[in-house]
């Protein structure tokens, strides 16, 4: 079985911002066809895990209009993302430990 450094599905990218690079699965538009597909409407409550530096946090609350929050691990990337893209609703917390109140 392949790890992610050698998977096809998982390319560096420059994403939204030519200063980071990203690497997640079909970058931005394998994101956009997804959302898509899922014809939520807007307003629709969307959480990223793995948010990263909020390039599809962004696009998810500017571009579609949903109530979007990101959640990462790691709080230097949520920071980079903050100063590029300030104003998104983040919180730094593991995938396993998601702190928000269900209902």
């Amino acid at each position: 079985m392949p790890d992610c450094t050698s998977c096809s599905l998982f390319q560096p990218e420059l994403g939204c911002d030519e200063s980071l690079r990203t690497n997640r699965p079909g970058g931005l538009e394998l994101t956009r066809q997804a959302i898509d597909m899922c014809t939520l409407p807007s307003g629709s409550s969307v959480l990223d895990v793995a948010n990263g530096t909020s390039c599809s946090l962004q696009y998810l609350a500017m571009e579609k209009g949903f109530k979007a929050i990101g959640l990462d691990a790691s709080f230097s990337i949520l920071r980079q993302g903050q100063k590029i893209r300030p104003g998104l609703n983040v919180i730094q917390a593991r995938c396993e430990q998601i702190p928000l109140i269900s209902g």
